[in-house]
């Protein structure tokens, strides 16, 4: 029933079905004979139509639905959801319908109900938390993304819960362990109130640290003080080189938690990300774990833009790429070292500096990078030029999201960096270094031509670029100066 999936997601084409648009109740009657079909074993596509429809007559016509028909597709969503939490049914859901499920069952969830029954939405959220292990393998779904901005009370209640709970899980069999700890649980849902200071993190695994954090809401500012204490007890492993235990480790939580983080440390105020960030930088190290979250970070960026939250993030972990740099200047200058993209600081560098192999094809600009965002390059080639990974990273910027905006200023950074940092001209330079710096001032003095004989600054200027170029075996350069002289 393409119609629920359509209208589920906002999509205008569920105008198109006017059959259930004008009759939800016809919808109704369809999944409802779906469900009750003589199919012991529904196909997958059947799942589909029956989530969507259920999730929709739900959410958008609860009023249009007489009593006994809502109670049944609350027991539909209910039913689903458990079936989540059995390894027969598991494999029928993909990532969408759970997430569905998921979202329709916290819209259920009511503080008020403590009763230890999976007619409770909540005890199926909590168990879906315990048994978050198992879950993850089939792609991570927030069990509390929906009940965020429905109960946030409600919703640290069950990570508290989640969290006194969770070292004596085996792992196993959740909804075992959920019948056999009926006294305990309801005890712990009967009480009113809970703080996350309250958590014993000493008992709590790395993993389960991480998977705690990552379920937040990534909007809620007053939980800073818990990300904070909590983030000191795994960031230095998390981000750290050493791979000794990665047995224990998930590679997809933790993959998550950084894309959690990156929308936290977008969504929150300056003063906060100020601390989170002190606090942070302590305990990271410049590896390819960090380069991930600074990527997530111009990917969350990319997709919703928060131009004054992301520079001033950029500003609050400048002095820390200054500092990483000293500690190496004297490798930088050394003509003898050979600097590699692709791990450590280098990496890191260059995606700092806004370097990435995947923005889209042809791209010119990015709506996060305006000309007053010129002065960040200007104190990198400053402050960061002996290291060559500088001069790749902005001159593939000057090719990429950058060539729009700082078409014109751009010749000031590269002519900076080779004027004041002449080990360069012997150093071995990273991979296609030549190759953007040949295509941006191809096109520069293509498009400043008549202007060098009155302009003789930065004929000069591109003059310097064209002879490092030529200095570096480059016979575009040649033949350009050629042109231009």
């Amino acid at each position: 029933m393409l119609w629920a999936s359509f209208r589920y997601k906002n999509d205008e084409k569920c105008k198109n079905y006017s059959k259930y648009e004008d009759n939800p109740i016809s919808a109704y009657e369809a999944a409802k004979a779906l469900i009750e079909s003589d199919e012991e074993d529904l196909p997958l596509m059947s799942i589909d139509i029956i989530t969507f429809t259920i999730a929709v007559l739900l959410r958008d016509f609860r009023d249009t639905l007489d009593s006994d028909q809502y109670i049944y597709c609350k027991n539909t969503i209910l039913e689903l959801g458990f079936g989540l939490l059995q390894n027969s049914s598991s494999s029928l859901f993909d990532h969408d319908v759970k997430a569905v499920i998921m979202s329709e069952i916290s819209n259920m969830a009511e503080q008020s109900t403590n009763d230890v029954e999976w007619t409770n939405p909540s005890i199926i959220l909590l168990a879906y938390m315990l048994d978050y292990r198992k879950q993850i393998e089939n792609n991570m779904i927030y069990p509390l993304s929906g009940l965020w901005k429905k109960d946030r009370d409600l919703s640290f209640k069950l990570i508290i819960i989640f969290s006194k709970l969770i070292a004596s899980y085996d792992g196993n069999d959740v909804v075992a362990f959920v019948d056999s700890n009926k006294e305990d649980i309801a005890a712990l849902l009967s009480v009113d109130e809970y703080s996350l200071e309250s958590i014993d993190f000493t008992k709590l695994d790395y993993n389960t640290k991480l998977y705690m954090n990552a379920i937040l809401d990534c909007q809620d500012t007053s939980v800073l003080n818990f990300v904070i204490t909590i983030g000191k007890q795994f960031w230095e492993k998390l981000f750290h080189d050493n791979y000794d235990d990665k047995f224990h480790r998930i590679s997809v939580l933790e993959s998550e938690y950084k894309k959690w983080l990156a929308e936290y440390l977008l969504n929150i105020n300056n003063d906060s990300r100020r601390k989170l960030v002190q606090a942070l930088m302590l305990l990271v190290r410049f590896n390819q774990e960090f380069n991930r979250l600074l990527s997530d970070i111009v990917s969350a960026e990319d997709v919703n833009p928060r131009y004054d939250a992301f520079w001033n993030l950029w500003t609050l972990m400048q002095d820390y790429f200054f500092q990483e740099y000293e500690k190496n200047v004297d490798n930088y200058k050394n003509v003898n070292t050979v600097v590699h993209i692709g791990y450590g600081y280098e990496d890191v560098l260059a995606t700092y500096l806004l370097y990435n192999p995947f923005w889209k094809e042809n791209v010119t600009q990015w709506h996060s990078l305006k000309q007053q965002n010129n002065s960040f390059y200007i104190v990198a080639a400053n402050r960061l030029g002996y290291n060559p990974t500088t001069l790749f990273a902005i001159s593939q910027v000057l090719n990429t999201v950058g060539k729009t905006t700082f078409t014109e200023t751009g010749i000031d950074w590269i002519s900076d960096i080779i004027t004041n940092k002449p080990h360069l001209y012997a150093k071995s330079l990273p991979d296609n270094t030549l190759y953007y710096i040949e295509e941006y001032i191809f096109s520069y003095v293509n498009n400043h031509i008549d202007s060098f004989q009155t302009n003789i600054p930065i004929k000069r200027k591109a003059v310097k670029i064209l002879d490092f170029l030529i200095s570096k075996g480059s016979t575009m350069g040649f033949l350009l100066k050629e042109e231009l002289i």
